[in-house]
């Protein structure tokens, strides 16, 4: 008797993955700090990065803005010659401005004694027009400073009305004797150079900024921002907020060349000023006489989160490793459950299909004991007709030569002689059919073979079938057996007969195969590539073979027309003397009507 199988395995296995889950979430959360501070440190490397890369491209903007200036101001007034007495400002200023209106927006042109002279701004729709005095250009502190001694720039200043912040590049004209008798100024506008050509938006939860070291914002993602220092006018905007933390990075900013630091502050760029916690990275530049500080910073939470998302993750894996580890013996139980019952189904499958092979066994042994004992009987039936029609014949042939003088009872002994020698014939094509001897061959002509065939069959025809024959134009002479192809013609039309229920018409043709049908009789096999065939064609108009009897039509004892008294004989023999001849049969069928097209290899 079989054991009953042992559970321990199955408890063993599911206490093993509840150890595995315990230890896994208590390695889990000892690492969770180490991971919080391991983040920490990435943002600040990613963030220096960053910041070093805003850092550089700012002061090389600025430079490239220094030099440009320079170099269209060279080539305007390239000596003392094209320096003209009423000073100012030349066209390719103008167009320096024009083609630079994401950093530019004035150029103004000053006397030796910093009296104006000249000058062009945009206006609010971008076009490039004529001053007649400059607007803020002159709050730059190093402004009066520029006229006593050479500046390459001055210092950031603002408009608070339009929340812009500028910068001054200085240009200097001399005369022959190198003494200054003018002044030009290109007005940058800091806030569109960021815009246009720094700022990253594709990042939402970290910025990069540029402060002074007043600590005024000079550039800013948010507009309303410049302008105002990072604590005190901010203070005064926002009264709400806790600048605890601005105040110690103003301090760290301040005194530090570089560094970093977290800190608790608010993002100015969304509307809601909810605090965050931020990591920041700071590093001085200098432009001219300016000092700036780029500041670059973003979310810590976001950082971490990235962390937390793994924390995450490891407890989902090992709560999946979990219920996986019940549901897999939960399955395999049922697995076997059912792999049972499917065993126990192909079990019952397989004896059906046996029970099925053997009754389809018993059918062909049946069938062909029937075959044979209607071959035995065909055979001893056909003897003895023949047996009957042989004196018949004889004594038909001496009445004959008795009577050859009276037209009338010959004709009529003629007519009755053909019927007999008609039966004797088709009795001996019985014969050599049922016994597997060797048929007589002769080399005869198709045309006549079938024209002859046709009407005879024309003769015992219902009277509602009408049976017409389309002879070839060319003479066919083919060595085979006529009386076997006579007999598969009869059959064929006999077919056709029973299927158009004694109505209808039949066409029986002879023709060389051409197009499609040679290429479909060429493709049966190898040998008859390169054939040439005699295509011999009967076709009726009755309602077409079904689909579902196609495949069976050739199988003995098939039949639709057992109340008609069919045999399911007909085409069976069709098939075999076919095959016998090493012949090809091909059938078409629709509604309309069925073809039944014999190939006959030309040798």
């Amino acid at each position: 008797m079989l054991k009953k199988p042992s559970k321990l395995w199955l408890h063993i296995c599911i206490f093993g993955s509840l150890i595995l889950t315990c230890l896994g979430l208590i390695f889990t959360g000892y690492s969770y700090q180490s991971a919080n501070d391991e983040a920490i440190q990435l943002a600040k490397m990613q963030l220096t990065k960053v910041n070093n890369c805003v850092s550089d491209l700012l002061t090389l903007e600025i430079n490239h803005t220094i030099h440009e200036f320079d170099n269209y101001a060279s080539e305007a007034y390239s000596n003392n010659i094209h320096i003209p007495k009423q000073l100012n400002i030349d066209n390719n200023l103008k167009q320096l401005i024009d083609e630079n209106k994401s950093a530019f927006s004035a150029i103004y042109l000053f006397q030796s004694n910093g009296t104006f002279q000249d000058g062009y701004q945009l206006d609010s729709q971008q076009h490039l027009v004529k001053t007649a005095e400059p607007s803020i250009v002159q709050r730059d502190i190093l402004f009066e400073q520029a006229f006593e001694k050479e500046l390459q720039n001055g210092k950031a200043y603002f408009d608070e009305k339009r929340h812009a912040s500028y910068l001054n590049i200085y240009y200097y004209l001399k005369n022959e004797q190198k003494q200054l008798i003018g002044v030009i100024i290109l007005q940058i506008q800091l806030e569109k150079l960021f815009m246009h050509k720094i700022r990253n938006n594709d990042d939402l939860q970290g910025y990069s900024m540029v402060k002074n070291m007043n600590m005024e914002i000079v550039m800013h993602p948010v507009p309303e921002q410049v302008g105002l220092t990072i604590v005190e006018k901010r203070q005064e905007k926002f009264p709400t907020l806790d600048y605890s933390d601005l105040k110690h990075l103003k301090s760290e900013q301040q005194n530090k060349e570089s560094g970093s630091m977290v800190y608790n502050s608010y993002w100015w760029t969304k509307k809601d000023y909810k605090q965050v916690k931020k990591v920041a990275v700071f590093k001085r530049i200098k432009i001219g006489k300016e000092i700036w500080i780029v500041a670059s910073n973003t979310d810590l939470q976001r950082q971490t989160n990235l962390f937390s998302k793994d924390l995450l993750t490891v407890l989902g894996l090992l709560a999946i490793i979990l219920a996986i580890s019940i549901l897999a013996f939960l399955n395999l139980r049922a697995y076997m459950r059912r792999n049972f019952a499917y065993n126990e189904h192909q079990r019952i499958i397989a004896q059906y299909e046996m029970e099925q092979q053997k009754n389809e066994l018993e059918k062909t042994i049946l069938r062909e004991s029937k075959l044979e004992t209607i071959g035995l009987l065909t055979t001893s039936i056909v003897h003895d007709m023949n047996n009957f029609l042989t004196p018949l014949i004889g004594n038909l042939e001496l009445m004959m030569e008795n009577y050859h003088d009276n037209p009338e009872i010959i004709e009529e002994l003629n007519e009755i002689h053909l019927a007999a020698k008609r039966g004797q014939n088709l009795s001996k094509q019985v014969l050599n059919f049922s016994k597997t001897q060797n048929t007589e061959i002769h080399l005869i002509n198709i045309n006549k073979a079938v024209k002859d065939a046709t009407d005879t069959i024309s003769l015992l025809a219902p009277k509602g079938i009408q049976i017409f024959f389309n002879d070839s134009h060319e003479i066919f002479q083919i060595l085979l057996s006529k009386e076997e192809l006579q007999v598969i013609l009869y059959n064929l039309i006999t077919n056709s007969i029973q299927a158009m229920k004694n109505h209808g018409k039949i066409f029986i043709s002879i023709k060389k195969a051409q197009n499609e049908l040679l290429a479909e009789f060429r493709q049966h096999s190898y040998i008859y590539k390169n054939k040439q065939f005699v295509a011999i064609s009967v076709k009726d108009t009755g309602p077409g073979i079904p689909e579902d009897f196609r495949e069976k039509i050739f199988e003995p004892f098939f039949t639709t027309k057992y109340e008609k008294g069919g045999t399911g004989l007909g085409l069976y023999i069709v098939q075999s003397l076919v095959n016998k001849n090493d012949w090809l049969l091909t059938f078409t069928s629709n509604e309309n009507g069925s073809q039944f097209t014999i190939g006959i290899p030309i040798e």
